[in-house]
C-alpha cells in the first residue's frame, strides 16, 4: 500500500506523540469545508489532521484536498489508496497511521460549529479516569436540504438530532461514527469491522450536517 500513499506535511513522529489527531475518511466527497472549519478551531496548531482517500481516483479532488490542508495550522497527512475498500477499512487505515493519544473521527460532509469543538472533547476526556469513547451529536442544516434529500433530512432531524441528555439516557442507540472521539487503546483493541465495505450516503449532495461534541 505504501506506493499509494501521498504524504502532505508529515505528522509528528512517535517520540513527540500528540494528544489529539483528527481522522477523516473520504470517498468521492470534498472535505474542504470541514478542513476550513477545523483550521479555525482553538488549539488546532497542536492537533494533527489525517485524510484517507479510499480510492476516489479523482486528481481534481486530490488537489482540492491538498489546497485545503495547506491552510491547516497543525501537521497534516493525505493518504490516497488505489482500491476502494469501504469506510471501515479507511478508518482502520487511519488508526494504523495515527500516533495520537486520542482520535477524533469525522465524516467528510460534516461541518463544525463554533471554535471550541476540539477543546470540548479534550476537556471531557480529561474528566475521565482512563481510556473512553465519547460520541458526539449532529444537527441537520435545513438551509442546505434539497428535494432529493428532504425525506432523509426530516427523518434524521426528528430521530437522530437529539440533545446530549436524551442521547445519554440510551447511549447504545445513539452511536454516530460520523462524529466519535476515542482513546487509541480502544481503537487498537476494537478496530472497525472492515467486512462492511460500503460507504453509505447519509445526506450526500446537499445536506450539510453540523457536528457538535455536546448539545
Amino acid at each position: 500500500m505504501d506506493n499509494d500513499i501521498d504524504f502532505a506535511r508529515a505528522a509528528a513522529p512517535a517520540q513527540s506523540r500528540r494528544r489529539l489527531e483528527i481522522c477523516i475518511p473520504v470517498f468521492r466527497q470534498d472535505p474542504s469545508n470541514l478542513i476550513a472549519d477545523l483550521s479555525r478551531q482553538i488549539g488546532a496548531r497542536d492537533v494533527a489532521l489525517r485524510i484517507y482517500d479510499d480510492g476516489s481516483g479523482d486528481p481534481v479532488l486530490t488537489q482540492r484536498i491538498r489546497e485545503a490542508l495547506a491552510s491547516f495550522p497543525g501537521p497534516t497527512t493525505l493518504m490516497c489508496v488505489a482500491e476502494n475498500r469501504g469506510r471501515a477499512a479507511a478508518r482502520n487505515g487511519l488508526i494504523t497511521a495515527s500516533d495520537g493519544e486520542w482520535l477524533l473521527f469525522l465524516d467528510a460532509d460534516m461541518r463544525v460549529e463554533g471554535r471550541n469543538f476540539l477543546n470540548a472533547y479534550l476537556e471531557a476526556a480529561a474528566r475521565q479516569n482512563g481510556p473512553c469513547c465519547i460520541v458526539g451529536g449532529f444537527g441537520v442544516d435545513l438551509r442546505m436540504v434539497t428535494s432529493a434529500t428532504k425525506l432523509h433530512a426530516m427523518q434524521s432531524h426528528k430521530s437522530e438530532c437529539l440533545g446530549a441528555a436524551r442521547r445519554n439516557a440510551d447511549p447504545g442507540r445513539y452511536v454516530f461514527t460520523s462524529n466519535i472521539f476515542l482513546h487509541r487503546q480502544i481503537c487498537k483493541e476494537m478496530p472497525f469491522n472492515d467486512q462492511f465495505r460500503g460507504w453509505g450516503g447519509r445526506m450526500s449532495n446537499g445536506g450539510s450536517i453540523s457536528s457538535a461534541a455536546f448539545r
